[in-house]
């Protein structure tokens, strides 16, 4: 008998381990993690928005650069490296040759609050992801860095990108998402790769629990006002034939 309780408590131990180390991975609700200032030297565009990128062998790190006058507000809750290679964020639109790694949010599924559930496909998950971003005050930069590895882990796999579909079409109770998957080894001929970003002025309603569920019609449109930020890279040296030159 005390072998078994011994054997009840190490098994609840693991399992109370790995639920914490579950949930201190999780992102913070609206923990808008605030930009560097522009160094002085630094040559920059006059009142904009834009972007600049670099790569090396193992990935892009990509800058994103505010010199406008607003404080603007970049959605960062996929950015995470575990979600980087999610069929959900890559995305192909055959017509134009595009290969898009989409950070736009997904309305349904991001939420204010998490769930105590932890489940394997978070990006479509019930309050398994949260609204966060980063802040840029004017005449500040933010540095993101994706891996080749987490971006592209699933590259041979079946069903592994979504055709693309319009995110803004979506509303916070939409039952489904456009989804129809293909799979990257059976297209052909040479795509272009781009990252988009979701970059707000205001997040206010966002980042207010309570707005989530008492004033839903304002908080829909707002999670919605976002223009879109459209990054074009080039791959490097990186093998992937769908995406080389």
């Amino acid at each position: 008998m005390y072998n078994l309780k011994m054997f009840a408590c190490n098994l609840l131990l693991c399992i109370t381990t790995s639920f914490a180390f579950a949930q201190t991975s999780r992102t913070e609700y609206c923990a808008c993690k605030e930009g560097d200032e522009i160094q002085e030297m630094t040559k920059v565009y006059p009142d904009s928005l834009y972007t600049n990128y670099s790569l090396d062998a193992t990935g892009f790190v990509i800058t994103i650069i505010n010199t406008t006058k607003d404080t603007l507000y970049v959605f960062n809750s996929y950015i995470e490296p575990s979600f980087l290679g999610s069929k959900y964020l890559h995305r192909i639109n055959s017509k134009d040759k595009l290969y898009k790694v989409s950070f736009l949010p997904l309305v349904p599924y991001v939420f204010t609050k998490y769930s105590d559930v932890i489940t394997d496909e978070p990006i479509i998950g019930n309050h398994q992801i949260v609204y966060n971003f980063f802040k840029l005050p004017p005449s500040t930069t933010q540095k993101i860095k994706l891996s080749y590895n987490d971006l592209f882990k699933s590259k041979n796999s079946v069903r592994n990108v979504s055709k693309d579909y319009d995110v803004k079409t979506l509303h916070k109770y939409s039952k489904r998402l456009p989804l129809k998957f293909c799979t990257t080894s059976n297209l052909k001929g040479k795509y272009n790769l781009q990252f988009e970003f979701a970059v707000y002025k205001a997040i206010d309603l966002l980042c207010e629990q309570s707005a989530y569920y008492l004033r839903e019609q304002v908080f829909d449109k707002q999670s919605k006002d976002f223009k879109i930020l459209i990054v074009p890279v080039e791959l490097g040296n990186y093998e992937y034939p769908l995406l080389s030159k």
